[in-house]
């Protein structure tokens, strides 16, 4: 439906632990989890939803490093 998804479950998670590399599958594990990610020309909801966890894993590690 296009709109924002608030994973409350991710925001617990890292309000008690520092973005690193061992917890980025659980990271990615809860945000795939999450998204319903709808078929269009850009893509499957399975490649959709793979692309989210890649993506928030890259924003994750750019707050990280700055």
């Amino acid at each position: 439906d296009g709109q924002p998804l608030r994973l409350e479950n991710l925001e617990e998670l890292l309000s008690r632990e520092k973005v690193r590399e061992d917890i980025m599958p659980e990271v990615i594990k809860l945000v795939t989890a999450k998204v319903r990610p709808v078929a269009n020309v850009f893509g499957v909801p399975s490649y959709r939803r793979r692309m989210a966890g890649v993506l928030v894993k890259q924003g994750l590690k750019e707050v990280a490093a700055s």
